[in-house]
């Protein structure tokens, strides 16, 4: 349609009624609306952006012209605009509609402000605008159908809607606020029959809507044939919410979010078919849905908290709870036929105590538990058998058992527990009992954990002790005694030390001196070195040569006591060789004394062992110009006595090294 830029003229026929001229009567003194409204045949458009002496309170200011069926009103931003009672005169407008701007625009409907349109059915539409408020009364005694669309809050005052026949649409509404009793049948003020069936509200939708609480009584009317609630999301279902005074063909809460539907929301109603799918509850409290006579179909919801008796159905055609998720859920009242109600394909987590325990048929449950060959706790849920129905889920290690990932309660029992509380073990898609599969796999799971963590304490183990043995070993000189060790009295390492400095860098008896007295040997390896060395030593060095004896003389020499040397035997000195032969004789005292039967003394001038002499204990000497005197070195004699417990036979002579002259 095309605007004018000003509203200074009547359109064509703008005030001739429908079938004859002008009423007077009710329209003197009254601004005829096409004056500020442009009209064309039964169209009235009120434009506030055109028009910016347009008034926003529509009253009886106004008169609608009687061929008027279609008004129109466009807000701008900032409009609040009123419609008030008597703007109407016997008119029959069949449709109004406000579109706004969503920009701090308003409409609000007073009371009985189509209390005098006389159309039929007619339609009344708000559309994209910022606040809507519904006072009551505003829709009484009539047939009407009320949309309110993509609104950012809606209220709903009590007593809004009194009428016939409404077919009510609240679509995406971001806030919605039904007062107590917003739905009310009203009373015979308006000349309708108010019996029990004599008021109907033909549909009401809530679509989309953002609703903070459906609170107490809000349906109370008597009849609503079809009310949706549809991808709403609503915090609180108070009690007393929907009662026995509704009465409805169809009820149904479709993908809505609902946070409590609280004790005797949905109570006694008498509704013919109520339909629950795909919502997600989070709790339901006692007693929250009671309900007789009704088809009931719950379906595809997720609902998070049930508790008991949440739900009461008696007398019911037709119940189906179906494809739901549960979550602690509690026991419900379902007291009708068997054949008339299906609980079927439901998956519960942690079922309370007699959650199970109704008449329904129930035919794959599927409880929170892992499959095991202890049944006991089904009985606590149910007094029915329900092992053929209730289903448990199958661990891991035994999927390629039953090729599944849950499974019902008595095939488990039968296939992996052969009947019995023993678990069978599945492998290569076969049962075995435990003792077969041990030996057809070498070990259970367990077990090769059990034998895993013993090797690795037992090899953990070894390990510590073969250090702490390496460590003592290693800290007592190569794990021998500390009394078998060679130590070179410091004076005598300081002497020899003095002797090798003075021979020249890389000599081979330097280097020997040095290993010998920086080394650390054993008395045996010690012994045989510095034989070896004074057999090969080239300087004819008696200064040399007189420290090792000296040094043999003190660690070599010591009687053993038991198995080693004993730890309070101090080092014994060699005698030392008369200076004389006149002074104390040969017999009296020999050249060195002898530690032990498997150390043989050395021999003062290296000789050669003599002939083994069974029968004589005591040799004679054989260089008697000796400069230790002539006595024989391997002489077994003390003080020419064989009482001193030495054993006569020969003791071997040790080699001997040429000595230096």
């Amino acid at each position: 349609l095309a605007h004018p830029e000003r509203y200074n003229r009547l359109p064509f026929r703008g005030h001739s009624q429908v079938g004859g001229g002008q009423d007077p009567a009710h329209r003197e003194n009254r601004d005829d609306l096409c004056t500020q409204c442009f009209c064309s045949h039964i169209k009235a458009i009120c434009d506030f952006q055109q028009n910016k002496t347009l008034s926003s309170v529509f009253n009886n200011k106004y008169a609608v012209p009687l061929n008027i069926k279609y008004i129109e009103v466009r807000l701008t931003a900032g409009t609040q605009f009123v419609l008030h009672e008597n703007l109407f005169q016997d008119n029959q407008v069949n449709y109004f509609g406000v579109i706004g701007v969503k920009d701090n625009d308003q409409v609000e409907m007073t009371s009985n402000a189509f209390f005098h349109n006389k159309g039929g059915y007619p339609s009344i539409e708000i559309s994209k605008v910022s606040s809507v408020f519904l006072q009551d009364k505003f829709l009484p005694g009539a047939e009407f159908k009320l949309l309110v669309d993509d609104v950012d809050k809606l209220v709903v005052f009590p007593n809004a809607f009194q009428m016939t026949n409404l077919d009510c649409t609240l679509r995406r509404i971001r806030h919605l606020e039904l007062m107590k009793n917003a739905f009310n049948p009203g009373g015979a003020t308006y000349g309708i029959n108010l019996g029990i069936f004599g008021v109907s509200m033909s549909k009401v939708s809530l679509v989309g809507c953002h609703i903070g609480r459906i609170m107490s009584n809000a349906f109370d009317v008597t009849s609503i044939k079809e009310l949706f609630i549809d991808d709403c999301d609503i915090a609180v279902i108070e009690s007393q919410a929907l009662t026995n005074k509704l009465h409805s063909d169809k009820v149904a809460i479709l993908s809505t979010v609902i946070g409590t539907i609280e004790g005797q929301a949905i109570s006694q109603s008498g509704i013919t078919t109520m339909i629950m799918s795909g919502n997600t509850i989070n709790k339901i409290c006692s007693n929250g849905i009671q309900i007789v006579a009704v088809n009931l179909f719950i379906r595809n919801n997720t609902m998070r908290h049930l508790e008991p008796n949440w739900l009461s159905v008696g007398q019911a055609d037709q119940v189906a709870i179906e494809d739901n998720s549960f979550d602690n859920y509690g026991r419900c009242e379902l007291n009708i036929g068997s054949s008339n109600c299906s609980f079927r394909n439901n998956k519960l987590q942690h079922p309370q105590a007699g959650s199970l325990n109704f008449t329904c048929r129930v035919h794959q449950v599927r409880v929170g538990r892992e499959c095991t060959c202890d049944k006991s706790w089904l009985s606590a849920l149910t007094d029915h058998d329900l092992e053929s129905e209730v289903m448990c889920q199958v661990a891991e290690r035994h999927g390629g058992c039953f090729n599944a990932t849950s499974t019902d309660l008595r095939r488990f029992v039968n296939e992996a527990c052969g009947g019995n509380a023993t678990m069978r073990e599945c492998i290569a898609g076969q049962w075995h009992a435990k003792s077969a599969s041990d030996q057809l796999s070498g070990t259970s799971k367990y077990h090769i954990t059990w034998i895993a963590c013993l090797i690795a304490g037992v090899t953990l183990a070894i390990v510590l002790v073969v250090g702490v043995v390496f460590r003592c070993w290693h800290s007592s000189g190569g794990g021998r005694n500390s009394n078998d060790i060679c130590l070179i009295a410091e004076d005598i390492r300081e002497q020899l030390q003095q002797r090798a400095s003075v021979l020249k860098v890389g000599d081979g008896t330097r280097n020997s001196i040095m290993k010998l007295i920086n080394g650390q040997f054993s008395k045996e390896v010690c012994h045989t070195r510095i034989m070896s060395f004074l057999g090969d030593l080239k300087h004819k060095s008696p200064e040399i040569e007189a420290l090792l004896f000296q040094h043999i003389a003190q660690c070599h020499m010591n009687p053993p006591t038991g198995d080693g040397y004993g730890p309070g035997a101090g080092p014994t000195s060699p005698s030392a060789p008369s200076p004389n032969p006149s002074e104390g004789g040969f017999d009296e005292e020999p050249v060195y004394q002898e530690p032990d039967q498997q150390r043989p003394l050395i021999c003062g001038e290296y000789s050669s062992p003599p002939h083994h002499l069974v029968e004589n204990p005591y040799s004679e000497p054989f260089n008697a110009t000796s400069k230790y005197g002539g006595q024989d070195c391997n002489s077994n004699s003390r003080n020419g006595r064989e009482s001193d417990g030495y054993s006569g036979q020969l003791r071997p002579l040790l080699p001997q090294p040429n000595r230096m002259s």
